[in-house]
């Protein structure tokens, strides 16, 4: 048998001096001189991954698969739309710098093409003592001082003309504190993990984090300072340590999506505007150590449906349950002394005011305004007390006695 090339695509095959056939190099098939075979074109290209995350000098290996799997050219060429940031040979994709860069493919048949989308961030390194992450998923850090309190100045956004968004902050296990304002209006931060060591967090700490959805405190702290996550609209849950006493002014103010709260029971002061427009918070326990309801404290908190006042309280501040509107009932315990102006006002849900000191507490302006007429039940023998003190008065056609249970 002789074989002859004639470098037209096609093998001449020969038994003896006679010629058999013809072959047709690229697909290895014989075929008659006659009906030459019709080439198969490709149709497509994919890549996978379409989508890679790589930190600088590491790299990734692209597979291309053309359709259809017996195309005749299956022949294909990669490219990078930012070879300074992420060259490719043969679809192997090597990090250079930070940034981002598209890897194409591309069939010589047809030139049908796909993508690969690649993001190149600096190798992430542990600090100590804070490591930041950006929204760009550059990091930068700090590592342990002779400071156990991380401070605001450490927390490094970039310039002015080049700023960075920090979008998670791990915290070191050499950090006691968390400095005042330290991660204040932080806006885009997502992500915040604290140490089992941490004891203190500042005033204002946390406040205007609006995209921070949540925080686990270490069961280590002891002191939450006012205003902590003041304005964090975001966030829907956060849990307070049985070391914790107070829930300082402010704390949670506008905290708008936090829907549920457990004071542990050691919690003995609730400050002003504690909880001012938490307009999520269904429920809330009052631990029975709290002996004041501070000024605005429950402010607004209108999808609160319920709460019990302490045994031990002996005051309930200006305003700290106005606009309550989805409460029900109130029981106002017998040590109440002094009950703030508009203490109650806007409650417009409630069915029933139960208030249980013989002596009439001392009231604010209008501590029932506009709370649906309901019946205000106080012990049988103070009723005419009652409706001849100073500001309740005014609700005398709806005092009345404590029914018989």
């Amino acid at each position: 048998m002789i074989v002859y090339n004639n470098n037209s695509g096609w093998t001449k095959v020969y038994l003896g001096s006679v010629e058999f056939s013809k072959v047709y190099s690229n697909v290895g098939r014989v075929f008659p001189e006659s009906t030459p075979p019709t080439p198969i074109a490709v149709t497509s290209v994919t890549v996978s991954p379409i989508t890679a995350n790589l930190e600088v000098g590491s790299a990734v290996t692209l597979t291309a698969t053309v359709l259809p799997s017996d195309a005749d050219n299956k022949a294909v060429t990669w490219s990078s739309s930012d070879s300074t940031i992420a060259s490719v040979n043969n679809g192997v994709v090597t990090a250079l710098a930070s940034g981002s860069a598209t890897i194409t493919v591309t069939t010589v048949d047809g030139g049908y093409t796909a993508q690969c989308s690649v993001a190149v961030t600096e190798p992430q390194t542990a600090w100590t003592k804070v490591t930041i992450r950006y929204t760009d998923n550059s990091t930068s850090g700090k590592d342990c001082d002779a400071s156990s309190t991380l401070a605001e100045s450490e927390i490094y956004r970039g310039t002015s003309s080049q700023p960075l968004y920090p979008s998670a902050v791990t915290v070191g296990d050499c950090v006691t504190s968390i400095g005042d304002e330290c991660l204040a209006a932080t806006l885009l931060l997502q992500n915040v993990s604290l140490p089992s060591g941490l004891t203190y967090i500042g005033f204002h700490a946390f406040a205007y984090c609006r995209n921070l959805p949540s925080v686990t405190i270490p069961n280590s702290v002891t002191t939450i300072g006012a205003g902590a996550f003041t304005h964090d609209s975001g966030l829907t849950s956060v849990n307070i340590p049985n070391g914790v006493t107070e829930i300082k002014e402010s704390t949670f103010t506008d905290c708008i999506a936090l829907s549920s709260m457990t004071l542990p029971n050691n919690v003995t002061s609730i400050g002003n505007s504690a909880f001012t427009n938490c307009h999520a918070l269904t429920s809330i326990n009052i631990p029975s150590g709290v002996t004041s309801m501070s000024d605005y404290a429950f402010y607004n908190c209108s999808g609160l449906t319920n709460i019990t006042i302490p045994s031990g309280v002996t005051s309930i501040g200006r305003q700290a349950f106005y606009g309550c509107s989805s409460l029900t009932s109130i029981t106002i315990p017998s040590g109440v002394t002094t009950i703030g102006g508009w203490a109650f006002a806007y409650c417009s849900a409630l069915n029933s005011v139960t208030c249980l000191a013989t002596t009439p507490p001392t009231a604010g302006l209008q501590p029932f305004y506009t709370n649906n007429n309901c019946p205000i039940y106080v012990p049988s023998a103070s009723v005419d007390a009652y409706k001849a003190a100073t500001n309740w008065s005014e609700y005398a056609s709806r005092i009345q006695a404590i029914p018989n249970s």
